[in-house]
């Protein structure tokens, strides 16, 4: 018997089941629930296509930077903006291939921001600073508006500029719970899979 939690997760027999699609945030509430002993993947078809090893979810909840790097080229900016509930204010030229992720105030009198995904927290002259710098993209936080003269300046630098509500610290875990599962996910062994698909029906 079953126990549908959302329209993408579902436990059953000591399993947790999601989509493929789901996120990492849609999951992470039955973690802790003891009757669960692994947890698939299941493709368009529902078919079981792959698992999230527990080591996967370690490295991903202690954020092992090799790791975290890699998950975070899964993104595209839209991804991230809809995980941080952040208007784009410019796009830049093409979808930033981020490595790493970093947090910046006006307090810090320098930063290395090297293709980072980087959250910063300050005024216009920060963000003027973060925009001429080699950052990937730049998420202004605590923001509810971006003047003019900012995402001009974002154009010609064609850096990413977003902008969002929430403070740094809120914008960082959100952007990790938006992962996509099938980005922790390896694939099945062909005779197994088959065997976990008797098992769900």
């Amino acid at each position: 018997m079953e126990e549908q939690t959302t329209v993408s997760v579902q436990i059953a027999h000591r399993t947790l089941y999601a989509d493929k699609d789901a996120t990492v945030g849609s999951v992470c509430a039955h973690l802790r629930d003891e009757r669960i002993d692994q947890i698939l993947v299941r493709g368009r078809q529902g078919r079981v296509i792959g698992h999230i090893p527990l080591s996967h979810v370690l490295q991903l909840t202690v954020r092992d930077p090799r790791y975290c790097t890699r998950l975070l080229r899964e993104l595209s900016i839209d991804m991230v903006a809809q995980a941080l509930k952040a208007t784009i204010a410019c796009r830049g030229a093409v979808d930033p291939r981020w490595e790493g992720v970093s947090l910046v105030s006006e307090k810090d009198g320098a930063f290395e921001v090297h293709r980072a995904l980087v959250f910063m927290q300050g005024d216009r002259s920060l963000a003027l600073r973060l925009l001429e710098s080699d950052a990937a993209c730049v998420v202004m936080t605590r923001a509810s508006f971006v003047s003019g003269s900012l995402v001009r300046r974002a154009r010609e630098q064609e850096m990413p500029l977003l902008f969002t509500q929430m403070r740094p610290i809120e914008a960082m875990q959100a952007l990790w719970m938006q992962i996509p599962l099938f980005a922790l996910m390896e694939r099945l062994p062909a005779r197994l899979s088959c065997a976990e698909q008797r098992i769900s029906l």
